[in-house]
């Protein structure tokens, strides 16, 4: 079996609540870890909503998006130049 690194990373800040936020305890309730052989874990967490769009782009969110999206690749890169899995 491969050796697989997982990232959660919740996020629901270009959409709106409605249950994305709840589905990496949702996978792990129906018994994902045991199924696979995770080597290494890690959660990020995103930063919080905010309902209002931003008034240049339209978009919801932009700069936590941004930040985010930042937190994310620095984890995936770690683990791609640490020699842990992709």
């Amino acid at each position: 079996m491969k050796d697989i690194a997982i990232i959660e990373a919740p996020s629901i800040l270009g959409l709106k609540p409605g249950g994305v936020e709840k589905l990496p305890e949702a996978l792990k309730a129906q018994g994902l870890l045991n199924r696979i052989r995770v080597v290494n874990e890690e959660k990020i967490i995103p930063p919080s909503y905010n309902p209002q769009r931003d008034a240049k782009t339209n978009i919801l969110n932009p700069e936590a998006i941004r930040d985010f999206s930042v937190k994310l690749v620095t984890a995936q890169s770690s683990r791609s130049c640490s020699g842990a899995p992709r």
